[in-house]
This record gives structure tokens, sequence and C-alpha cells, in this order.
């Protein structure tokens, strides 16, 4: 992993371009960061599709694309690895557990699109008020071993329903 994968994958585009310029100044020779500065460079110039938010891998599956490799295709047990190492990644100790477990909820939200076609794990993870019960909620979904391409699925809103991004 590159010095600005972390933030290239939590969408922070702008920190990740930061520190992948540095790590060119002191190693300008380094290929694989120069290359995930021009896909940061790429994604900062373009606005993100609604994808692009739901898929944590975007930046390997690009890297695997422009090798010609075949794309990595996240099973269920590697998003409810992601949604574990997120939760270590942003929730601090010293915080009340209703926080962090909301901070969660807003993570979810854009991932939650691609996990399921019914909406049913947006719905149970929205009302959620415990780590312990977002886990439950997660584990029900995500442990598993088949593919999950994570693309958003057309999921039908019931009135008052926002998706991600959207306001009321």
């Amino acid at each position: 992993m590159g010095a600005g994968t972390a933030p290239a994958r939590k969408g922070q585009t702008g920190e990740a371009i930061c520190r992948f310029q540095e790590a060119l100044r002191l190693k300008p020779d380094h290929a694989d960061v120069r290359e995930n500065l021009n896909v940061a460079f790429a994604t900062k110039a373009t606005p993100p599709s609604p994808g692009a938010s739901t898929n944590p891998w975007l930046f390997r599956q690009i890297r695997e694309h422009q090798r010609g490799e075949p794309l990595f295709i996240p099973r269920g047990t590697d998003v409810l690895a992601y949604v574990r190492a997120l939760y270590e990644a942003v929730c601090s100790p010293a915080a009340r557990e209703s926080a962090q477990v909301q901070k969660m909820k807003k993570y979810l939200n854009y991932l939650g699109v691609g996990v399921e076609p019914t909406g049913q794990f947006l719905h149970q993870v929205r009302r959620v008020t415990t780590t312990a019960a977002l886990f439950r909620v997660c584990e029900e979904f995500l442990d598993h071993d088949r593919p999950m391409p994570l693309e958003p699925f057309p999921l039908a809103l019931k009135e008052g329903d926002l998706m991600a991004g959207e306001q009321g």
C-alpha cells in the first residue's frame, strides 16, 4: 500500500494527492506511486459516479484494468472485513458509542446501496443504536463468500426516503 491509498479509499482525494506527491519527492522513480497520483488527479477532476463511492476497491480495480489484469471482485467477507477495518480507523475509543455508530451509518449509506437489491441492509443499518447491533446487521448481509461487485442497485424509495448525498 502506498502513502496516499488510505485517504484515496476514504474519498479524501486532495489528501491522497498530497501524500503521493510527497512520496514522489522522496523517490521520484516509484512507478506505482506515480500511477496512483495520476488516478487521483483524474478522479479529482471528474465528478465521481454513483458507483465510485460505493466501492472501496475502486483504485485497485483501476490499476488492474490499466495493467490488463482481471479485476478484483470482493466477496461478502472482504466487504465485512473492510467495514470492521473502517470502524477501527475512524472510530475513537474515547467517543460515545452512539456517536461512533452514527459515524459508521454515514459511511454505510454509500456502501449499502451495493450490498443487496431490496434495501433491507440499509433499512436495518439505519435503525441500529449500538456497535454490536451494527455488526450483527453487517454479518447477516456480508458474512458469505459470494462475489459482491458493489454496483448500486436501483432501490425503490418510499416517500421521505433519501439516498446518500441527497438533501430533503
